[in-house]
């Protein structure tokens, strides 16, 4: 489990009974997983950023600029789909949040 706070990202490996800090991540602001291994976060300011190895560490992959409302993820295929809602629409990312397309503009 991942939760984002504003002192920074937890993760909790035993269904939320303890949690630590996760330490080096971005101050994220929403968060999700999309598959056993793989998460997306998007920070205050829009970047998104994935992590490959459990939250461990974090990678900056696009920046959406704009603020984010709440973000998705799923991995199928080898392939990591993204859609994030902002203060602007709905963008959604086939590569796993490297690049976004608008879908719809608010």
């Amino acid at each position: 489990m991942l939760a984002t706070t504003a002192q920074g990202l937890l993760r909790s490996t035993d269904a939320g009974t303890t949690w630590a800090a996760v330490d080096g991540a971005p101050l994220l602001q929403v968060v999700t997983w999309a598959d056993a291994g793989t998460a997306v976060g998007v920070d205050p300011a829009g970047a998104v950023w994935t992590s490959t190895d459990a939250a461990g560490t974090w990678q900056q992959t696009a920046d959406l600029g704009a603020a984010p409302h709440a973000v998705a993820a799923a991995a199928a295929d080898g392939t990591v789909r993204v859609a994030v809602v902002t203060d602007a629409g709905l963008a959604e990312s086939l590569d796993g949040g490297r690049t976004f397309a608008v879908v719809l503009e608010f």
